[in-house]
């Protein structure tokens, strides 16, 4: 993670801490994610949220590594991508990054719970 600055970092041992939480728990589609992320309140759960909905946006199982690795997953080191580029406002890079790995019924929900984090 040492080529990451520390905003994606940060942002990664988020999720990564979350992908442990959501472990235990049920995966829930984009549609339940985005009817949850409506409530108040629940921008807390918010990095949970995208980590359970992360195998229906990718088509399989997304890795996060231990919170003390060193490295970043490519899934990992993309959702960093994609929410920085989302933060700067960047649509071109966020449609190229989104575009490559989410199909096209999925990216709205996708962007909203990636939005909510």
């Amino acid at each position: 993670m040492d080529a990451l600055d520390a905003e994606a970092r940060a942002l990664i041992l988020r999720l990564r801490h979350a992908a442990r939480l959501a472990r235990c728990g049920r995966h829930i589609s984009l549609i339940e994610a985005h009817r949850a992320l409506v409530c108040p309140g629940a921008a807390s759960g918010s990095a949970e949220v995208l980590v359970r909905t992360l195998g229906e946006v990718l088509g399989r199982r997304p890795v996060f590594h231990a919170p003390d690795a060193r490295v970043a997953s490519f899934d990992e080191a993309w959702i960093a991508q994609c929410h920085k580029a989302q933060a700067r406002l960047d649509v071109d890079s966020l449609t190229m990054l989104v575009r490559t790995r989410v199909a096209a019924p999925l990216r709205r929900f996708f962007l909203d719970v990636l939005r909510a984090v």
